[in-house]
C-alpha cells in the first residue's frame, strides 16, 4: 500500500533539500508518509495540480517560480498568504486545497535567532518577489521598519545610502545561488549589521562569507528553510516535527548533493515506449553497467514476467521489484530500466530521485498499440484472445498519466525516433541536469 503523498513542485527542483528534511521528520514521528519533488515546466502548473488532486495528495510546498500563479489553482487562501499574494504551502482536506504561506513565520523566526526585540529597528529586504513580500509583512508585523527594494532599486550608490542605518539586511533573490556574486558589496557592510540571506543552496554564499568577516552577526537561509518546512508540516500533520532532525538532515542533504557525481540514471515509461533498448544504449555509450529490473526479477525467481503475474500475483511481483529498486538505489553510476509500473510506489519514485534522475520515455497510444500489440508477455494488458486489448492499454495509459508526471526530471518522445537517437536526446539533456 502506497504512503501518503507530499510533494515539493517547482523547477528547478532537483537538488531540494526538502525531502530528504521532511522524510527524516515522517520518520522520527513514526509517520507514514513520503516527500518527493515534481519538476513544473512553463505552462504545467494546472495540469501538475490536477495529476495531485487525482494522486490525493496530503500536502504540497510550492517554490520558485509558481508562488503567486499556484493561487488561480487552488480552493482556498488564507489571509496572510492573501496579503503578500503568495502560496508555499498546500493543504488537502477531503479534497479541497487550501494555500497557506509558512515563509512568513519561516523568516521572522530565522530572524529572531539573532534578534530579541524587533520593535522599531529597521530591516532592508532586497527582493520584491515571494519570499520578500513574506518576509516583509512578517518582521512588519512583530514592529519592524522594513523597506523592501527591487533589482532597479539595488544599484550600489542608491543601496549605499539605503542601507547605512538598518539594523538587518535580508537577501530574498537568487542572487548569491553562484559563487562569485553578491547582492551587497561587501564594503558597504558594517559591522551592526546583521545580515541574512535566504539562499542557502550552495552552502555558504558570498554574501555570508564577506559579513562574518567583517564581523556581522548572520542567518543563513537553511534556518528559514528549516522553520517554513516545520511550520508546513504542523499544518498537514498537526504535529510540531524536531527540528533539530529536519535541520541534521537538511545538511546531510547537502553534503550528497553537492558531492555526488555519478548519480544513476533511471528510465520510466509506459511498455513499448523504449525503457530497456534506450537504456542499453545510454549505458553502452557512457560505459555505465545497465539493470533492467524485470530481467534481475525473472533471474532471481526462475519465472517470466508473465508467470509471476499468473503463479504469484501482481502484488507479489511489485514486492520483489521493490526490492530491485532499493538495491540499485545502492548503488551509483547505473543506468536502470524499472519496470512500466515501478512508478506506482512512490517508495520507489523517492527513492530514485534520491539517488539519480529519472527519464521518462513518452510515445502516443497507436505508437505503443503498434509496438506491443502482437505480445503475450504482458500480463495487465492481455486480450481474451491473446495479444493486447487496445482498451485496456487505453485505460492503463491515463491511469498511469498523473504517476509519471509526479516521477520525472526528464521528458523524451520517442515517437518515430530511432533508439540512437533517443539516446543522444538523453545524454544531451543529462548533461544539463548533472
Amino acid at each position: 500500500m502506497n504512503k501518503d503523498l507530499f510533494c515539493l513542485l517547482g523547477n528547478p527542483v532537483d537538488h531540494s533539500l526538502s525531502p530528504a528534511m521532511h522524510n527524516a521528520a515522517f520518520r522520527d514521528l513514526g509517520i507514514n508518509g513520503i516527500y518527493t519533488t515534481m519538476l513544473v515546466r512553463d505552462g504545467e502548473l494546472e495540469n501538475s495540480i490536477s495529476a495531485l488532486r487525482e494522486l490525493n495528495v496530503r500536502g504540497i510546498n510550492v517554490t520558485m517560480p509558481f508562488k503567486e500563479e499556484v493561487i488561480k489553482f487552488i480552493d482556498g487562501i488564507d489571509a496572510p498568504a492573501r496579503e503578500v499574494r503568495a502560496v508555499n504551502t498546500i493543504v488537502n482536506e477531503n479534497g479541497k486545497l487550501t494555500g497557506y504561506n509558512t515563509d512568513i513565520l519561516g523568516g521572522v523566526e530565522a530572524v529572531l535567532s539573532e534578534i530579541n526585540d524587533l520593535k522599531g529597528k529597521k530591516a532592508v529586504i532586497l527582493g520584491k518577489g515571494g519570499a520578500g513580500r513574506a518576509l516583509s509583512y512578517g518582521l512588519g508585523k512583530r514592529g519592524m521598519k522594513t523597506l523592501t527594494l527591487g533589482r532597479t532599486e539595488m544599484v550600489e550608490d542608491n543601496l549605499a545610502a539605503l542601507i547605512d542605518d538598518a539594523d538587518l539586511i535580508c537577501n530574498c533573490t537568487p542572487l548569491g545561488m553562484t559563487k562569485g556574486f553578491t547582492p551587497v558589496p561587501k564594503r558597504l557592510l558594517r559591522k551592526k549589521m546583521i545580515i541574512f540571506d535566504a539562499v542557502y543552496g550552495n552552502g555558504v554564499t558570498d554574501l555570508i562569507s564577506d559579513a562574518k568577516e567583517i564581523g556581522c552577526r548572520t542567518v543563513d537561509g537553511l534556518k528559514m528553510l528549516v522553520n517554513q518546512g516545520a511550520n508546513s508540516f504542523k499544518l498537514w500533520m498537526g504535529v510540531e516535527p524536531n527540528r533539530e532532525v529536519m535541520l541534521k538532515a537538511a545538511n546531510d542533504g547537502f553534503i550528497k548533493n553537492r558531492d555526488s557525481k555519478w548519480r544513476n540514471i533511471y528510465f520510466v515509461g509506459f511498455m513499448g515506449t523504449g525503457k530497456s533498448s534506450v537504456g542499453a544504449k545510454v549505458a553502452e555509450i557512457l560505459k555505465r553497467k545497465f539493470v533492467d529490473t524485470d530481467i534481475e526479477i525473472s533471474t532471481q525467481t526462475g519465472l517470466s514476467i508473465s508467470e509471476i503475474f499468473k503463479n504469484l500475483g501482481e502484488p507479489e511481483f511489485r514486492r520483489i521489484e521493490r526490492d530491485e529498486i532499493e538495491k540499485s538505489c545502492r548503488e551509483s553510476g547505473l543506468v536502470v530500466s524499472p519496470g512500466g509500473g515501478s512508478v506506482l510506489n512512490f517508495e520507489n519514485v523517492s527513492e530514485m530521485k534520491e539517488h539519480g534522475s529519472i527519464i521518462l520515455l513518452k510515445a502516443n497510444a497507436d505508437t505503443i498499440y503498434s509496438r506491443v500489440k502482437a505480445e503475450y508477455s504482458r500480463p495487465l494488458l492481455e486480450g481474451e484472445n491473446g495479444g493486447i486489448d487496445k482498451v485496456k492499454l487505453l485505460n492503463e495509459m491515463e491511469r498511469r498519466a498523473p504517476y509519471y508526471l509526479l516521477a520525472r526530471d526528464i521528458e523524451i518522445v520517442t515517437d518515430d525516433k530511432s533508439i540512437e537517437t533517443v539516446a543522444g536526446e538523453v545524454i544531451q539533456k543529462m548533461e544539463v541536469v548533472e
